[in-house]
């Protein structure tokens, strides 16, 4: 492997930065093998197990609120060899608090970091397991992430199983590698470096924090991550609406304008899809913005648009796109009780699990589409 294609990743991972007092640490990449035992190793030396009585074994966040605060592993002591276990996802562990002279090599297998702690006259005194937890928290989530390789899809992605990728050899004109079906909330934390690209993927919360959820560290070479989704041609005398989620505010927003889209993108919002295609011309569909809570609302009512926009203090922003006079599909809308936001999906299968298990009220059918 190319020392140049790391270098992308090299202020992520690296050993002498993460952990104040601390050996050394590590990242973990994660497949679930945790069959690897190590064990005390009996070594003739004036050296002993009793030397290390002050030792700790700590993990830490490597991002986020709760960066750098150490944690020492859960039951340990300093006799037992483990395995002990730390949280999954955006975490690294090292070996703290060793005397004058010792030293410890890190064995990095997928799923699991050995700390062999050797003695000043380099006997080898103890080795300590550490290990993801083995209820994956997200795994289920970071599976549903699929990767594109110049716009069609990676069959040999695997997030939760493989974490280095080497497209070079099958694509040596260059990869343009794009990620869909990100779960609502998920973002995708990729940087660019010459041949390479790697990062993270990050959403939910972790179990007792306010970290998210990180996924393990990927590595792609001979690609170029293009943050900008490639969608599906439209049909010749159609529109593409693209609906996009603000993880933030929890709402939702849908635009005809792929400036507008990939502006949102650029400041944190998750593109979903493109929700539904709409004729050139047509019977207006209009869009308003309410500057108090920051919603947005799309209408066919000409007369909901004026009362909204004269009365209720909504701002007009015109013409958002145009229904279909003679469409047979139709879009349904939905609102949020909540948060005071309207849903539109052209699927109505998600219309009837919103309204009928998550607490939002139908509203019937917005307008069609063809």
């Amino acid at each position: 492997m190319k020392k140049h294609a790391l270098s992308v990743l090299a202020a992520t991972i690296a050993a002498s930065t993460l952990l104040t007092g601390l050996t050394t640490t590590t990242a973990f990449a994660n497949t679930g093998n945790n069959t690897a035992q190590h064990v005390a190793v009996a070594t003739a030396s004036r050296y002993s197990i009793n030397d290390l009585k002050n030792v700790k074994v700590v993990w830490t966040f490597f991002s986020g609120p709760e960066a750098q605060q150490q944690h020492v592993v859960d039951n340990f002591n300093y006799r037992n060899p483990g395995p002990y276990v730390m949280p999954q996802g955006d975490t690294h562990a090292g070996v703290k608090n060793l005397p004058t002279g010792w030293r410890t090599e890190a064995e990095a297998t997928l799923g699991q970091v050995i700390w062999h702690v050797y003695a000043p006259d380099n006997s080898l005194i103890i080795s300590y397991t550490v290990r993801r937890t083995t209820e994956i928290e997200g795994s289920d989530k970071i599976a549903q992430i699929k990767m594109t390789v110049n716009g069609e899809p990676y069959a040999k992605w695997d997030p939760l199983n493989k974490t280095d990728y080497d497209l070079r050899s099958e694509y040596p004109n260059g990869a343009t590698v794009r990620f869909y079906n990100l779960p609502a909330g998920w973002t995708v934390q990729f940087t660019n470096d010459d041949d390479s690209t790697g990062g993270v993927f990050k959403g939910g919360k972790l179990t007792g924090s306010n970290a998210p959820i990180a996924s393990d560290l990927y590595l792609i070479l001979g690609a170029t991550y293009d943050k900008y989704p490639q969608d599906p041609a439209t049909p010749e005398g159609m529109t593409p609406v693209y609906r996009l989620y603000n993880p933030h505010s929890g709402l939702h927003h849908y635009t005809t304008s792929l400036t507008e889209r990939n502006h949102l993108i650029d400041v944190g919002w998750n593109y979903e899809s493109i929700a539904f295609n709409q004729p050139n011309t047509g019977t207006p569909v209009y869009r308003a913005y309410n500057p108090y809570n920051g919603n947005h609302h799309w209408t066919a009512s000409y007369y909901e648009y004026t009362v909204i926009t004269t009365k209720q203090g909504w701002r007009p922003e015109g013409v958002a796109w145009y229904q279909d006079d003679s469409g047979t599909k139709p879009v349904y809308r939905a609102y949020n009780p909540r948060n005071g936001e309207h849903l539109y999906t052209l699927n109505g299968n998600e219309y009837k699990i919103i309204t009928t298990k998550q607490g939002w009220r139908g509203e019937g059918i917005a307008w069609k589409t063809r």
